[in-house]
């Protein structure tokens, strides 16, 4: 299994015991930033292609894992698409 894959650090971040304080970002068309914050707390499940989420009363919604563009904890990146390593 591959080490820091956008898969592997979202289900790290689901099992983390402080996943309110990590968000993540994603590419998002309809917004004029062009992103969008989606809270960890928000994320039901990861599978190979698609992250499922569910805030509040909302419908789920997929997004696919090549929109994530970064994690974040408390404000600071924690994993990004762009990083060097």
């Amino acid at each position: 299994m591959k080490k820091n894959t956008i898969r592997n650090e979202l289900i790290r971040v689901l099992w983390s015991r402080d996943k309110d304080q990590y968000s993540v970002v994603i590419i998002d068309r309809l917004d004029p930033r062009g992103f969008k914050h989606i809270s960890a707390s928000c994320i039901r499940h990861v599978d190979k292609a698609y992250i499922h989420v569910k805030c509040r009363d909302e419908e789920e919604t997929l997004i696919p894992l090549h929109r994530v563009q970064a994690i974040l904890r408390g404000g600071a990146e924690t994993w990004s698409r762009y990083r060097r390593s």
